[in-house]
């Protein structure tokens, strides 16, 4: 995973199947299913944030991550 300004990319091995994402405070801020992709990208416009971005793999992985922008 990384961040780029506003910008989160998640690039993987395998097909991306959901993504979500929160804020420190767990209130959802984006989620997305069917993605069917090995690159996701999501512009979110905001600044000195912390989310919490969740990958659900197609394989039934799943992985968490805390990202600031």
């Amino acid at each position: 995973m990384a961040t780029n300004n506003f910008t989160i990319t998640v690039s993987t091995n395998n097909l991306i199947s959901n993504i979500t994402i929160t804020d420190i405070t767990g209130k959802l801020v984006y989620k997305e299913s069917n993605i069917n992709k090995k690159t996701f990208s999501k512009n979110l416009n905001t600044k000195n944030q912390i989310y919490i971005v969740v990958v659900s793999l197609k394989n039934g992985t799943k992985h968490s991550q805390k990202v600031m922008l």
